[in-house]
């Protein structure tokens, strides 16, 4: 059906043999039992699945994983640039929109701002102020 895989910083949600509605009770199944996993992740949809399906019912389960807090991204990244790191070295300020899981590292010569939560063991260090508009420790 679905399989689920993490690449760098992404879940990756391959889509095998199945259909709509196969695909949106498994999503909505595992956004309700593991909400936390899930919440702040970027996801990127592939498989040849989704070439069965209409653009309707691909935005549909889009929309599904928006509405679990999720961030759509159907580019991963490049294997070799770091993704769990966030640098500012140039004095400005540095704004992050997403979680900060557990072992990421933000760095900025001036402040930081965290628009989302903080996960135990994650490092954050600003030569100026380090606001988090979210939870700690989450």
């Amino acid at each position: 059906m679905i399989t689920i895989k993490g690449l760098n910083d992404s879940l990756v949600f391959v889509f095998n043999q199945g259909d709509y509605t196969d695909y949106l009770s498994f999503l909505q199944e595992k956004f309700q039992t593991s909400k936390q996993m899930f919440s702040g992740s970027r996801v990127i949809f592939q498989g040849r699945g989704l070439a069965k399906l209409s653009r309707e019912e691909i935005s549909s389960l889009q929309r599904l994983c928006l509405d679990n807090d999720m961030i759509l991204n159907n580019t991963p990244p490049p294997v070799d640039k770091p993704v769990r790191q966030h640098h500012s070295s140039d004095g400005k300020d540095l704004i992050v929109r997403r979680n900060i899981r557990s072992g990421q590292k933000v760095h900025s010569e001036g402040s930081v701002v965290i628009w989302g939560d903080v996960h135990e063991s994650a490092e954050i260090t600003a030569a100026r102020d380090i606001i988090v508009l979210g939870k700690l420790g989450a």
